[in-house]
């Protein structure tokens, strides 16, 4: 038998209320959550799909800008830009990742 697995944290239990010296109050994070979510989210089979719909969205938006494709440039461009985006995305959370403590 194996043991049952804790839920993974929720993202709407991650701010708590604090006061300030003004009397107001100001939101603060949990570290703790922050790490577990960029786990999440930095985990090897979401970087690789992002890197994927990256490269496949800037393949579209060239075929589009070299006029093979029947969509305007100003949609060409934008699907060049977005797929561009998803890829630097995925190289900045591949290189996040490997800040991240390792499980053990």
């Amino acid at each position: 038998m194996s043991a049952p697995q804790a839920a993974p944290p929720t993202l709407h239990l991650v701010v708590r209320a604090l006061p300030s010296r003004s009397g107001s109050r100001r939101l603060r994070r949990y570290p703790l959550v922050i790490l577990d979510w960029l786990e999440q989210i930095t985990e090897r089979q979401n970087v690789i799909a992002l890197a994927v719909v990256g490269a496949g969205f800037a393949a579209l938006g060239a075929e589009s800008v070299a006029r093979r494709l029947g969509i305007g440039p100003r949609p060409a461009r934008w699907l060049l830009r977005c797929g561009y985006t998803a890829m630097w995305t995925s190289v900045a959370l591949f290189i996040v990742a490997g800040f991240l403590p390792a499980d053990s």
